[in-house]
């Protein structure tokens, strides 16, 4: 791994040396960008959301957007995440770290004191994290999202509740103040949802390749905390 991803690349690195850097930045994973919709950032194929912040898709139907709201009131747990948690990112190679901007994650199940004998179910509606902007090979990234696309149905084995490895998750990004990139790509060590009912620790393996045309985030470590 090579690290110091602020400095420009030689064109080598890089495929269609003779485009733009912005043109060469495209959706990935068979997503489109799509705003048609309220709270819809992006769709990707079998029938798959990227959600604005703060929505969610929990019917798990794409024709009618993400018709759901995170709010406190909503008949789930719900969780605002910490800024300032890290994230570890390696894109075309190049690893640098950069902190968290918020987030949110929302499960709804019965009431239940899980062990590794008598494991817990619950279906985690929505899993968002937020990246801060950065500049890389000279292009500023901001409004960075990423999150499941879709409710999903977890374990609490007792540790945690676990997203299974295999999961899909969709990232979007504004790049360069114009344009709008939308891709999807599955974890292979999955994530650990911590929580005491009062306080949440989210913990992913880093094990996720996001295309995006010509750049490749090929790892997306993250450790974040939460509060109700």
């Amino acid at each position: 791994m090579r690290m110091g991803a602020i400095l420009p690349f030689a064109c080598g690195w890089l495929a269609g040396c003779g485009e733009s850097k912005l043109d060469q930045l495209t959706n990935g994973g068979g997503c489109s960008a799509d705003d048609t919709v309220a709270g819809v950032r992006g769709r990707c194929p079998n029938e798959q959301l990227a959600c604005a912040l703060g929505w969610f898709d929990r019917d798990g139907a794409s024709a009618n957007g993400c018709e759901g709201v995170l709010q406190p009131s909503g008949d789930y747990s719900l969780f605002a995440l910490n800024t300032h948690g890290m994230i570890h990112l390696t894109i075309n190679g190049y690893e640098f770290d950069n902190d968290s901007a918020g987030g949110w994650v929302a499960f709804a199940g019965p009431a239940c004191t899980a062990s590794p004998t008598a494991p817990c179910s619950y279906d985690l509606l929505a899993l968002q994290i937020g990246i801060p902007s950065f500049r890389f090979d000279g292009l500023e990234w901001t409004d960075g999202l990423l999150e499941l696309p879709k409710p999903l149905s977890v374990i609490d084995n007792g540790q945690c509740l676990a997203v299974p490895p295999g999961s899909t998750f969709v990232a979007s990004f504004e790049v360069g103040g114009q344009k709008r990139i939308v891709s999807q790509g599955t974890t292979q060590g999955g994530a650990c949802i911590v929580t005491d009912g009062t306080s949440l620790t989210l913990m992913t393996d880093g094990d996720l390749r996001l295309p995006f045309g010509g750049y490749v985030v090929e790892e997306m470590g993250i450790l974040v905390t939460a509060v109700p």
